[in-house]
């Protein structure tokens, strides 16, 4: 069914002069901002084919007022840093420490922090290792550390004089489109566009940026597609994916909650939960002195002088360096070192649906390489498979007679007893499936990788 379009609106700006972006965009981003509070925790991930690029970073951000504190906890194995592009830092100090970063908008400055060590940094440079939750969606360019603020002035410094604004309103959506005229930062003509959802306040649901040549055939640059779901009475991305360059960037929201009274009412250094003692390095464009480092007292940063002359208790501080110490500097993530086989994975043997969590830990642990990660993989779908097919007869009505020792036990205790049997023969059957699996998945191994990952178990 063809939507009517009962509004158009065109937004010329005369020659020289910079057109207004329309005040129903300004308003969807600027939605975005209204909350006093919010807690936010989402998975972010990228991937790039071409250079078989592949990483996700599970988020945590607090924000109150204009602060916001992000946390980075890593992929779902807990590891943090990336090197090479996408080959996990494992085995280097802080690897799999969670990055912390604190952005106040009164200081105009950004902190950061690895989990436990006892250096933290601040500088007045934007933080491009983050991205703020709050403008998922805005727009298909990607913009780290940028608030819908940011973006929307971002967006005002893109659009040059003689871009045309157009809206369209219909039944169920407004189209908001900028033709944006070749000019000094503009190669050729672009096209943005944004669509509305109306059933959504208005949300952005998808956003696409064009170049438009001379030959008139538009060429997509990059686009960015979000769903919603209402909270607290807010409609909020739940996911979301963006396009560009080749490169694709999704960002599923686990959970969020706005302006609720276990917030924190206020987000600040003491956030951190730093003991004092924590030594505080500056970037130069704070305007400290050379070389000065500053230390947090636990109420506020001071310099080196004054805090050598502040009465202190370093048992907090030594504590935190024996955490950091007794984790190997966060080298490893939490589950390397366990030594029951499970690499961390709760109720692996009898779980096939965690069994690709346990797979993908064993190519970590092994370093395994390209042919291993796909034999490994290949394994571990037949595996699954097997599984699932032994669960479905197990369950088939009739496969398993039950004969209950004492028949006058009553017909709820005999069907609970009848239904913790099956339970048991399944997790009997799955385990032999499972244990299977791990002996297939060690076949892989060369000589080496054996003899490493039997010393690494020794020394556990």
């Amino acid at each position: 069914m063809f939507q009517q379009v009962v509004a158009v609106i065109l937004v010329f700006g005369p020659i020289g002069e910079m057109p207004e972006i329309p005040k129903v965009l300004r308003e969807a981003f600027l939605s975005r901002e209204k909350q006093s509070t919010c807690v936010l925790r989402y998975i972010l991930s990228m991937e790039n084919d071409a250079h078989k690029i592949k990483w996700e970073q599970r988020w945590e951000e607090r924000w109150s007022g204009h602060n916001v504190l992000s946390v980075n906890h890593g992929s779902r194995d807990g590891i943090v840093s990336i090197r090479n592009g996408s080959q996990p830092g494992i085995g280097s100090g802080l690897a799999c420490a969670p990055r912390w970063f604190l952005t106040r908008d009164r200081e105009a400055d950004n902190w950061m922090w690895s989990q436990d060590e006892d250096t933290a940094g601040v500088s007045k440079s934007r933080l491009n290792s983050r991205l703020d939750g709050r403008i998922v969606g805005l727009l298909p360019a990607w913009l780290p550390d940028s608030t819908p603020s940011r973006a929307l002035e971002f967006l005002h410094e893109k659009v040059s004089p003689g871009s045309k604004w157009q809206v369209n309103d219909s039944d169920a959506r407004i189209t908001v489109t900028c033709i944006i005229p070749k000019g000094d930062s503009v190669i050729e003509p672009e096209k943005w566009e944004w669509h509305l959802d109306k059933e959504r306040g208005n949300s952005i649901v998808l956003a696409t940026w064009e170049t438009v040549p001379e030959s008139g055939t538009a060429l997509p640059a990059a686009r960015v597609e979000t769903t919603y779901s209402q909270v607290d009475g807010r409609w909020w991305p739940q996911f979301s994916k963006t396009d560009t360059g080749g490169m694709r960037f999704t960002v599923e929201t686990e959970s969020v909650s706005f302006d609720r009274q276990d917030h924190a009412k206020k987000i600040g250094l003491e956030s951190f939960g730093w003991p004092p003692g924590v030594r505080i390095a500056a970037k130069p464009n704070m305007g400290w002195k050379q070389g000065e480092d500053r230390y947090w007292t636990g109420s506020e940063v001071v310099t080196e002088e004054v805090w050598k002359s502040v009465p202190r208790d370093e048992s907090a501080f030594k504590a935190m360096l024996a955490r950091a110490a007794g984790s190997g500097h966060y080298a490893y993530p939490a589950w390397w070192n366990e030594n029951d086989g499970t690499f961390g994975v709760k109720n692996v043997s009898s779980s096939p649906s965690e069994w690709e969590a346990f797979v993908r830990r064993w190519c970590l642990f092994h370093s395994a390489d390209e042919k291993q990660v796909q034999a490994a993989y290949a394994i571990l779908k037949r595996s699954q498979s097997n599984a699932f097919d032994e669960i479905k007869k197990i369950k088939e009505p009739g496969r398993i007679t039950f004969r209950p020792a004492n028949p006058d036990g009553g017909d709820d205790r005999t069907k609970a007893m009848e239904a913790e049997t099956i339970k048991q023969i399944e997790r009997g059957s799955i385990k032999f499936i499972f244990e299977d699996m791990k002996k297939r998945l060690n076949g892989l191994l060369t000589g080496e990788q054996s003899h490493k990952a039997d010393a690494k178990s020794k020394d556990r």
